[in-house]
């Protein structure tokens, strides 16, 4: 593309006007297209593809009746993980079956991100009764649903969004 600027000598003022060229633009854009045809077929290059996450509760819900069982005191945590590492498991085979090549991580979570995300920067509040180390699964949901003891941490919806 050529930028000619006039001088508008009668109104004092500059006036920019864009001429194109057809000729340059159908070689430039004519010699793109042929480079990406080239690229192509000596490298072999296909298109890749990435999705930013994926449902965790499970085709089936799994997530939440595993969730449900253990807060119900049916199962042990250790039945809440085998269930958790399955799903995801799952999960990451059905991305790579599905020709997914940049998988994300870490999109996981048992209840909320944002809960995730307090406990690992270990703002845990002090009515939890929290001393350090590893948040171990009854801090973690006390601090989500409450408890006998302790009530729950108060949502606050920060965006006003849904």
């Amino acid at each position: 593309m050529i930028l000619y600027v006039y001088v508008d000598v009668s109104c004092g003022i500059f006036s920019i006007e864009r001429r194109v060229v057809w000729e340059n633009i159908f070689w430039y854009m004519g010699g793109w297209i042929w480079f990406s045809i080239w690229w192509l077929i000596w490298f072999g290059r296909t298109m890749a593809s990435h999705i930013v996450g994926y449902p965790r509760m499970g085709p089936k819900r799994e997530l939440k009746f595993a969730l449900e069982s253990f807060w119900d005191g049916k199962s042990s945590a250790e039945d809440l993980q085998k269930v958790a590492s399955d799903l995801r498991a799952s999960i990451w085979k059905q991305m790579t079956d599905a020709g997914i090549k940049y998988i994300p991580s870490n999109t996981f979570s048992y209840y909320d991100q944002v809960l995730d995300t307090t406990a690992m920067l270990g703002a845990v509040p002090a009515r939890y009764g929290w001393t350090g180390g590893e948040i171990g699964f009854d801090t973690f949901f006390s601090m989500a649903r409450g408890n006998a003891s302790v009530p729950a941490m108060e949502m606050t919806k920060w965006f006003d969004t849904n």
